[in-house]
């Protein structure tokens, strides 16, 4: 048991460590400049040679990489190129409504999955149940942002139950649920 802990960990920090790798070396093949988006082409060479020193853009791939994933490792996740915030106090600010989003939609979702899967299986050599197989196989098929944006156009624009925009915490109003049904 042990061993397979071990080992599933260590096949989670190796792809970890490869994806990182080929997305760092992938993100500075596309090509561009980082320090000519953020000034412009009118920009000054002394001015975006002073940018590239203060994001040390002017080092060599591997020290970039290796200043990056001990930053990463340390909790350290820089500060966005454009925008000049923090990365980890966006993450983290979003980190709520996020966890709520997927716990909220497990909690409804694992129960009708289950109820929907019964329903199929006890009627799999029957119409009933090759339907319910399609509709499935058709929610598969449709991409989640689109069915996010039709389920907002019918929930929020069509019928008003739901805001369409915001978000109200469910820690600083409990009922926000109750209110918008």
């Amino acid at each position: 048991m042990i061993r397979v802990f071990f080992r599933s960990l260590s096949l989670l920090l190796g792809s970890a460590f490869t994806g990182s790798v080929v997305i760092f070396i992938l993100l500075r093949m596309v090509g561009g400049d980082i320090a000519t988006v953020m000034l412009g082409t009118r920009a000054t060479p002394e001015a975006l040679a002073s940018i590239r020193e203060a994001f040390g853009l002017n080092r060599s791939w591997l020290e970039q990489y290796l200043s990056w994933i001990s930053g990463v490792v340390t909790g350290d996740l820089g500060e966005a190129y454009t925008g000049q915030y923090v990365i980890a106090t966006e993450i983290i600010q979003r980190l709520e409504p996020t966890l709520i989003l997927t716990f909220g939609s497990l909690f409804i979702a694992i129960p009708i999955a289950l109820v929907i899967g019964v329903y199929s299986a006890m009627n799999f050599k029957r119409w009933r149940g090759a339907s319910v197989d399609g509709l499935a196989q058709v929610g598969l098929a449709i991409p989640q942002f689109f069915l996010a944006l039709v389920l907002v156009l019918i929930f929020a624009v069509k019928l008003g139950w739901l805001p369409a925009t915001g978000y109200v915490s469910i820690f600083d109003d409990p009922l926000v649920l109750c209110k918008a049904l």
